[in-house]
């Protein structure tokens, strides 16, 4: 499973973002979690099944 780090998701963790930036900053990351970041659930295949979407194997494991 990947995970963004956490520069991506505060600026309390970026200490190389000018301070005259922060705002678009902010800005940028307001816009990308309403837009483009979902909250997804993983869990483990315990047998072979196909994807419904693409029909492609997915292997247990």
């Amino acid at each position: 499973m990947v995970q963004l780090p956490k520069q991506d998701l505060a600026l309390a963790y970026c200490r190389h973002v000018d301070p005259s930036q922060h705002t678009s900053y902010d800005d940028f990351i307001t816009a990308r979690n309403e837009i483009a970041l979902d909250i997804a659930y993983a869990k483990e295949a315990t047998a072979r099944a196909n994807c419904p979407e693409c029909g492609l194997a997915v292997n247990a494991g």
